[in-house]
């Protein structure tokens, strides 16, 4: 008897419990950040990749939040997460060149662009992101 009074009152605990969507997480994120209030915003990012540590989405938001609070490290370690996560998609070279270059290591971006080009299903976007990024350089025939 005792065994199945246990057994119903985890059942319940379980019904009871209901995870957090990531949309959840994306309006906490954006709510605190309309209030000016970086440091919460990045800890509901920091939940949102501790509860979705595979989604892009979760590690592109705690990527810029480090980056806005001067984490640059930690930044560049999200967006190439991922980069892992997801070769093939344009996200993680795109902000990861945008950081880079938003600190003076234009080379550096435009090395992650190229990286991109071979992995990217998309390579045309950042073909041109590059262009752009070497064009404002004042690097036409570096394009």
């Amino acid at each position: 008897m005792k065994r199945w009074i246990w057994i119903l009152m985890g059942g319940a605990l379980m019904v009871g419990y209901t995870p957090v969507k990531a949309q959840d997480y994306v309006r906490d994120i954006e709510s605190a950040y309309r209030r000016a209030q970086v440091d919460s915003a990045l800890g509901f990012a920091q939940a949102f990749v501790a509860a979705h540590p595979d989604s892009v989405d979760a590690h592109g938001f705690l990527g810029t939040l480090y980056a806005e609070s001067g984490r640059l490290d930690d930044a560049i370690a999200s967006f190439q997460k991922i980069i892992t996560l997801k070769p093939e998609t344009v996200k993680g070279y795109r902000d990861l060149a945008l950081l880079y270059t938003q600190n003076g290591k234009v080379d550096v971006a435009v090395q992650t662009l190229n990286e991109g080009l071979e992995k990217s299903a998309q390579p045309v976007i950042l073909r041109l992101e590059r262009a752009v990024l070497l064009r404002d350089m004042g690097n036409i025939q570096g394009a």
